[in-house]
């Protein structure tokens, strides 16, 4: 496979869709109103917010990025193409809420995200972003930033917030992105051998005869009169017990990623008591390119995490296991999940229907961490969906 670099016209060019991106312009045809791939970034503003300023700052930030005006085609082609446009509208909706009280604000917001979520996007349309911007008072404002994951990943996101910020606070006039493009990083990607990788994935499958799920009724949760297609459940552990799991981790030498998959594992096999469990795992995918920390684009990929449990494993063992599995993928990162899927022997059944993604942070704290002072005042909550059910 290689990638295709070919202007088609004064007003846009056209690129290879990524194996991921072309998987999820599927998705959004098979159902638009799903809400699966959708993302959001609630933006609170302790500040009289200048929105001619801050509308300016969107549109420099999307002209020097072209991944933000990218939208796809498929119609009449083998597989899916990037459309980057080089002049698209950004559609900002401005609200005024100042008339309504916390509650009705709350219940606003509430509203917001879900009809912004499962309005989904047209994928051949030229924005695959939209902004509302909401007055709560003069110096209280509240701005949704809703888009498709198919242009960016979870480590694009504070990289286009802190550039965005930057922007508005006039500290640059205009942005000249340093290192690899995610264009550049799509051509590499396109470059590599995947045969050794999917032979390296037939034998690390072999083992597991059935996929690995939690026997839950999904879809009976989901036909209930009245049930949310969505939901998420938030638990936080106490600061005592925080502390004990990153002793473990050091202990062990391993990583409180590590102990969250082997707790994950363990509950796996609870429900299922199979011996060989997969479940998947969201990598990074920034390995395919040298100098890939600060590209803006979709670089993810998720693959099975793949375990065998002994019967006579003790938790260090298992901790053990985590750590090599983690270190293995590394190689194997890039290798499409539809290609996996077709190493296996489960044919068209999944591997897996339930994924672990571990952040050492959440996109608030990464927001304080890139603004320092200028942080103060803003809060930003991050929104998501996946196609998987778990």
């Amino acid at each position: 496979m290689t990638a295709n670099f070919m202007a088609t016209s004064p007003d846009q060019e056209r690129r290879s869709a990524t194996p991921l991106q072309a998987g999820m312009v599927f998705n959004a045809l098979a159902d638009p109103t799903s809400g699966v791939d959708i993302q959001q970034v609630a933006i609170t503003l302790e500040e009289a917010l200048d929105v001619e300023r801050f509308t300016k700052a969107w549109h420099d930030l999307i002209r020097d990025h072209a991944i933000l005006r990218t939208s796809f085609a498929w119609e009449g082609l083998s597989a899916p193409e990037q459309v980057v446009h080089h002049h698209p509208a950004l559609p900002i909706v401005r609200q005024d809420w100042s008339d309504l009280d916390e509650t009705a604000i709350e219940e606003a917001k509430t509203a917001l995200l879900r009809e912004e979520r499962v309005s989904g996007f047209a994928m051949d349309a030229p924005s695959l972003m939209r902004l509302t911007v909401a007055r709560e008072t003069d110096d209280r404002w509240w701005v949704l930033w809703t888009f498709h994951h198919i242009i960016l990943d979870g480590r694009s996101f504070p990289l286009v917030l802190e550039r965005l910020f930057a922007l508005y606070d006039g500290l640059v006039s205009a942005i000249s992105p340093k290192g690899p493009t995610f264009a550049e990083y799509a051509e590499a990607l396109a470059a590599i051998d995947q045969a050794p990788a999917k032979e390296t994935w037939r034998q690390r499958l072999a083992p597991l005869e059935s996929p690995t799920s939690i026997d839950i009724p999904y879809q009976t949760i989901r036909e209930k009169e009245g049930a949310p297609s969505v939901s998420a459940v938030e638990t936080r552990l106490d600061r005592e017990v925080t502390v004990g799991l990153r002793k473990l981790a050091a202990e062990t030498g391993t990583s409180l990623n590590n102990v969250v998959q082997a707790a994950w594992t363990l509950l796996l096999h609870h429900y299922s008591q199979q011996p060989t469990l997969a479940f998947g795992t969201t990598r990074a995918g920034r390995h395919a390119i040298e100098d890939a920390s600060n590209i803006i684009g979709l670089l993810i990929n998720t693959v099975p995490f793949v375990v065998t449990l002994g019967s006579e494993d003790t938790l260090g063992d298992l901790l053990a296991k985590m750590r090599v599995e983690q270190q293995a993928l590394r190689p194997l990162e890039t290798t499409p999940l539809v290609e996996i899927q077709a190493a296996s022997s489960l044919g068209t059944t999944p591997v897996f229907d339930n994924i672990v993604m571990y952040d050492e942070a959440t996109l608030n704290t990464r927001m304080a961490e890139r603004l320092g002072d200028r942080a103060e005042g803003r809060r930003f909550d991050y929104y998501g969906q996946t196609n998987f059910d778990l």
